[in-house]
């Protein structure tokens, strides 16, 4: 088998060994590349497998549509009652924020949250001297309000003690005009402070005017329509 016989040389023989021996080889390296080839073609998927693959599954497009579609809706902004949208924050946007309202000015003051009262600078003075009196307005509500104080609407009035002769009073002959408002706060208070002279005067203040003798006297205070309780004075 391995020296060649035969009526041929034996380099004949010899060339015909390699020769198949060459055959052989390359029948074998065909063989597995052809095994190889045919390994790859059933690993890769075909037409039909990649269309059933998208059809198991969503496609791209839909599923980045889907994403935004919820992003778009978790940060979208949804109507109010009035009609502007409003941030899932829950803060409403700067258009539709109202402004603060102004508070409303105080309103004119109630007479019956008013209260005045007149002092006395001391229960007597003698006659010839000049009594000092005073009004005080107290606000006792608990709001503020405004009272008109102008002076052509205070008013200190002396009377005699039954009150039927009016003896003198503090607009006869002081009559200036202001305008005066302020706005008194819950508890506030405002005094106006006079020096009678002790005599006695009528509208229109005459030249003509005489001494109060001695004797008791009430002094009742006016702000427009508030009116105090009578004070007592004694001249001596």
């Amino acid at each position: 088998m391995i020296e060649p016989t035969g009526p041929l040389p034996p380099s004949v023989y010899w060339r015909r060994r390699v020769v198949a021996a060459v055959g052989s080889v390359l029948a074998l390296l065909l063989i597995v590349w052809l095994l190889s080839s045919g390994s790859d073609e059933s690993v890769a998927p075909t037409g039909g497998k990649d269309e059933g693959i998208a059809a198991s599954a969503p496609p791209p497009s839909t599923s980045s549509t889907s994403s935004s579609s919820s992003a778009t809706s978790s940060t979208s902004p949804s109507p109010t009652s009035s009609g502007h949208p409003v941030p899932s924050s829950g803060k409403p946007p700067e258009s539709s924020r109202t402004s603060p309202r102004k508070p409303e000015p105080p309103r004119a003051c109630a007479d019956e949250v008013l209260k005045l009262v007149v002092r006395l600078g001391k229960p007597a003075y003698r006659v010839g001297e000049r009594p000092r009196l005073s009004m005080v307005l107290t606000n006792a509500g608990p709001e503020p309000c405004v009272k008109n104080v102008s002076r052509q609407l205070r008013e200190l009035v002396v009377t005699t003690m039954d009150r039927r002769n009016r003896i003198w009073s503090s607009l006869d002959c002081y009559p200036p005009t202001t305008n005066e408002r302020p706005v008194l706060r819950p508890g506030q208070q405002l005094r106006f402070d006079l020096r009678w002279a002790g005599r006695t005067s009528e509208p229109g203040c005459p030249i003509e005017r005489q001494v109060v003798p001695a004797g008791e006297y009430l002094v009742t205070g006016k702000i427009g329509k508030s009116i105090s309780a009578p004070a007592r004075l004694r001249l001596m």
